[in-house]
């Protein structure tokens, strides 16, 4: 499959089921790169053939998120891209390469080839899974601050007024008894005196006492993430009846 036309560097590159992998960070002949990332513990290289889909700037490939955390899944692939490789090599190609001073090729390709010359050099390559971490935020809850009205009494003393009658008897002088009499004299009157006093009158009105304050703050604090990582290591099988030819690779 040739290169599409709309892939570019910096599209997003997702697996079957919706992993997100990483970005492109490089565009070639044979297949594009992408960044190191969570599920790729290093740069890896994919052919064109490897894309089942594109959607805008995102890439969706046709392997999900359990094949490519599967190390027999990455080493069948490269056993099968080599033979596929050598398929396609003319033969002339495959004579003048193994001949090529420094030339590098697998155990299994010398099979292919018929041993016919042993390697002075084979390069058996130990994968390693390392680990990063991304920061999700989440929610954690909340605070709610609610306010209620509470009613209480209150008591405020107030001066008021009230009028009374205050009655008095006083001795007439002798010489005004030769006053002439009233009128209304032996006459039943009725004399009425109005009487004043003061109520109290409440009025209430609303008046801001104070404020509360609700502020929001962030802090940092370390957390231990523990995962399980895989490491290939190598062992050597000597041949029998052999002594002291191989040399055990420093750990």
């Amino acid at each position: 499959m040739k290169q599409p036309v709309s892939l570019r560097e910096g599209m997003t590159v997702h697996s079957a089921d919706g992993a997100k992998l990483g970005k492109v960070v490089s565009c070639q002949g044979d297949g594009f790169i992408i960044e190191k990332g969570v599920f790729l513990p290093k740069a890896t290289q994919f052919e064109y053939d490897d894309i089942a889909e594109m959607r805008g700037d995102d890439i969706y490939l046709a392997h999900e998120r359990a094949q490519l955390a599967d190390a027999n899944w990455w080493s069948k692939r490269e056993q099968a891209l080599l033979a596929r490789r050598h398929r396609m090599t003319p033969a002339t190609e495959q004579g003048a390469s193994t001949t090529t001073q420094g030339a590098v090729r697998t155990g299994a390709e010398y099979e292919k080839l018929g041993r016919a010359k042993a390697p002075d050099e084979i390069r058996v390559p130990l994968a390693e899974e390392e680990i990063t971490a991304e920061k999700h935020t989440r929610d954690a809850g909340e605070v709610r601050v609610h306010k209620r009205v509470v009613v209480k009494q209150k008591q405020i003393t107030v001066p008021v007024m009230h009028e009374e009658v205050r009655v008095e008897r006083v001795p007439v002088e002798a010489t005004s008894s030769a006053k002439p009499l009233a009128a209304e004299t032996f006459v039943e009157t009725t004399v009425a005196i109005p009487l004043h006093d003061e109520e109290v009158e409440i009025h209430k009105r609303a008046v801001i006492r104070e404020e509360v304050r609700v502020t929001k703050q962030t802090f940092q604090e370390e957390q231990t993430a523990t995962t399980d990582v895989r490491k290939e290591e190598i062992d050597i099988e000597e041949p029998k009846g052999t002594r002291g030819h191989l040399h055990p690779p420093a750990p």
